[in-house]
């Protein structure tokens, strides 16, 4: 089974190129159980040299830090990273130089043992902001483990949330209640490396492609945030990547994007009923400071403003905390206001040149609300998907079941299937979307067309 393209592996941007030169090559290194990647301008073990001769701070002159990095997981590191033979020259016009301000912060990120290129960065070190916790603090999930649809009904309101992805026949959920506790889940679906995420303080889920460049990656939770947003981190190169739109933005990895594989969040009991045979990730995890079901952030996104680690100017079109539909294709990003969505049900738009509909179905609650989740109000959940099939181009309107297009009276539902009429059998294609809140959106994309 598919959920209507979550699969497809369309628009990857990696391209063959030449061989690069030495100095373009990550170097791997097994030493006692750890897995050593040194950049090297030469030979590996010069690279290795000058390290040792640093105490382990970056080099000035080296393009990449050396880093210590666990191969226990399934997430290990695979392969040989190389940038892109163009990545140093496209990606100069957006660096941003290391202020007198920000070599001080520098130095505090050094003594927590950070060897990450602070020197190599797209946004000022000011923005980002500590959250009180060290690094990975806010344990990822790196083997994770599930549960059948059966059992994982002993633990799981109905209601509750879950992100359903899918990837060579492969069907899972990863209920927020869990992703509220770990932020990053290290997985393996189908064969495809992926890191399922979730950031509370911005009600984010994102789906990433682990592969960077040739290598398979293990991500964390850095303990740092932007845009009032999960900052997560590489145990290859500690480069830091932002959450919401899987950019890297201080480190030797400056400049490349994450491929981000589309996903739905929906109810538990929506899940359950459409793939009684799919996989839930379970709670066999220890929670330090609370425990599943219940959340760390009750009411949070009922604020008037939002997280506190954010630095940055609200736009004052909608209120910080307000829900939106968002997505961003080829410089064109689009959020639509939720509360007109709920109100309207379906919503034909287009997003750069692709026609797209948003689509609003309730019986979703809040994991930002109550402390016990399955007493949190119900806020749905709102998704889009591209109205395309083949060569022809649809538009909807919302019905009792889901919604209609106009063009064959077709039935589809939730999950962008045909369910009755002349489409029937048919899939729309998944558009790569989220539920944020606006504050941590327009922060991220201030250029944003909003509908409301």
């Amino acid at each position: 089974m598919d959920l209507s393209g979550v699969n497809s592996r369309a628009g990857r941007s990696q391209t063959k190129s030449k061989r690069p030169s030495r100095r373009q090559v990550l170097s791997f290194t097994a030493l006692s159980g750890l897995a050593l990647w040194a950049c090297t301008e030469g030979p590996s073990e010069i690279g290795l040299e000058k390290r040792r001769a640093t105490g382990g701070q970056q080099p000035k002159d080296l393009p990449f830090t050396a880093v210590v990095s666990s191969t226990l997981s399934t997430a290990g590191a695979q392969g040989h990273l190389q940038l892109p033979l163009d990545l140093a020259v496209t990606r100069t016009r957006s660096l941003v130089p290391v202020t007198a301000r920000e070599t001080r912060l520098i130095e505090i990120w050094r003594s927590e043992h950070w060897t990450t290129n602070f020197h190599i960065k797209k946004v000022l070190l000011s923005e980002i902001h500590k959250v009180g916790t060290t690094r990975d603090a806010i344990e990822p999930i790196d083997k994770p483990r599930f549960w059948i649809t059966r059992t994982a009904r002993t633990f799981i309101d109905g209601r509750e949330p879950v992100i359903a992805f899918a990837a060579n026949g492969d069907v899972r959920a990863y209920p927020l209640q869990v992703l509220l506790w770990h932020e990053v889940v290290n997985d393996v679906v189908g064969g495809e490396p992926v890191a399922v995420t979730y950031c509370p303080r911005t009600n984010t889920w994102r789906v990433f492609d682990r592969r960077v460049v040739n290598a398979t990656v293990r991500f964390g939770v850095s303990g740092n945030v932007r845009n009032g947003g999960l900052l997560m981190w590489d145990t290859l190169t500690q480069t830091w990547w932002q959450q919401l739109n899987g950019e890297a933005v201080v480190g030797d990895l400056t400049g490349i994007r994450l491929e981000t594989r589309p996903s739905l969040l929906v109810s538990y009991s929506d899940f359950q009923r459409a793939f009684p045979d799919g996989r839930v990730l379970s709670t066999e995890w220890p929670v330090v400071h609370g425990s599943y079901g219940t959340t760390p952030y009750p009411g949070y996104d009922s604020r008037q403003i939002p997280s506190m680690y954010f630095s940055g100017r609200l736009d004052a079109r909608l209120p910080a905390t307000r829900r939106v539909l968002a997505m961003a294709v080829d410089g064109d990003a689009l959020a639509v206001d939720l509360d007109r969505l709920v109100q309207q049900r379906t919503i034909n738009i287009s997003l750069g040149d692709r026609p797209v509909v948003a689509v609003w179905f309730p019986g979703t609650v809040s994991v930002l609300d109550q402390t016990e989740i399955r007493h949190s109000r119900d806020t749905g959940t709102a998704m889009a998907y591209e109205r395309k099939v083949g060569e022809r181009t649809l538009s909807f309107d919302a019905t009792a079941e889901g919604f209609k297009d106009r063009e064959t009276g077709s039935t589809w539902n939730l999950w962008g299937h045909g369910i009755r009429g002349p489409m029937q059998g048919a899939r729309l294609s998944p558009m790569v979307h989220s539920n944020s809140l606006w504050f941590s959106w327009v922060g991220t994309y201030p250029e944003t067309r909003l509908l409301t």
